[in-house]
């Protein structure tokens, strides 16, 4: 397991892969390819499974995983894809 921290919310990575957005107003995006990722920060917390997505604005919990992705306009500050570290 591992951790991926952006401005609005920490993930604890439990799976294989993540997609990961981060803007530069403080929203984030978070795609689970394969495994379950809990998304949360002081607002509160969400598992999101694999097929699923969150997103999480700064200050607000993170919403509903879903299955369809939530589209936030502007380009990300920064966009990670990260497998498993015991692959």
């Amino acid at each position: 397991m591992y951790n991926i921290q952006t401005n609005s919310a920490i993930a604890a990575v439990k799976g294989t892969k993540v997609d990961t957005e981060s803007f530069a107003g403080g929203a984030s995006n978070f795609t689970v390819l394969e495994g379950q990722v809990s998304v949360s920060n002081d607002q509160g917390s969400v598992d999101v499974n694999s097929g699923q997505t969150t997103s999480v604005n700064s200050g607000s919990a993170p919403g509903s995983a879903k299955r369809s992705a939530t589209v936030l306009p502007g380009k990300p500050a920064w966009k990670a894809s990260r497998p498993n570290p015991s692959s």
